[in-house]
């Protein structure tokens, strides 16, 4: 059995920054599933649908005790006021996962098995994807806010908008969505990146 602690924060945020695009559909049912890569100094989460991907990466300043791929679905899960409370996912050899935490009623198990099926290289689509020729920074709470604006106007399929921006990154980068009745623009001007701060 192999398993790592995390705290509740660090549960809440990984999975807060991916079970939105995990897939509800049955088409490719591995595709439901958060992976979760365990390694020495880091914990990292992948999800994706197919239109869609997102990883989240949890980096650690002491070693984890174990390393091990794993599968949980999204599930429910708040914050204490506190925060003091720790969860433990644990992996075994039957590809059985549990995820395991105490609550002011008591101790919630949740149980995963993943026999069979196969989750993509998401990890390869990521490094690919990274490989640009250019880098913006924007406020983060800018963005979210453009795009449930955008996401208002009934663009057509999947509320379909666009991104535009300039070659130079200082420029103003706008998010569209239109119809025939309706065009919302949000400009986003960019800020300035600090030296190191992605790494």
């Amino acid at each position: 059995m192999k398993q790592i602690t995390l705290s509740e924060g660090e549960f809440k945020s990984l999975l807060d920054g991916v079970k939105h695009s995990a897939a509800i559909d049955d088409c490719r049912p591995m595709l439901q599933y958060i992976r979760i890569e365990v390694e020495k100094k880091k914990i990292t989460a992948y999800t994706l649908d197919g239109y869609r991907a997102s990883r989240f990466v949890i980096n650690r300043k002491t070693e984890n005790p174990d390393e091990f791929v794993c599968y949980i679905k999204p599930l429910p899960f708040k914050e204490t006021k506190s925060g003091a409370r720790q969860v433990l996912i644990a992996h075994d050899e039957k590809s059985t996962t549990s995820v395991q935490y105490e609550t002011e009623y008591g101790e919630i198990v949740y149980r995963f098995n993943t026999k069979g099926g196969e989750f993509v290289n998401i990890q390869a689509i990521f490094e690919g994807a990274e490989a640009h020729d250019r880098e913006t920074g924007i406020n983060a709470k800018y963005i979210a806010q453009a795009m449930q604006a955008l996401a208002k106007v009934d663009a057509g399929r999947n509320h379909m908008a666009t991104i535009e921006g300039k070659a130079n990154p200082v420029q103003p980068v706008l998010f569209k969505a239109r119809n025939d009745n309706f065009e919302n623009t949000q400009l986003i001007l960019p800020v300035r990146i600090s030296e190191g701060w992605n790494k």
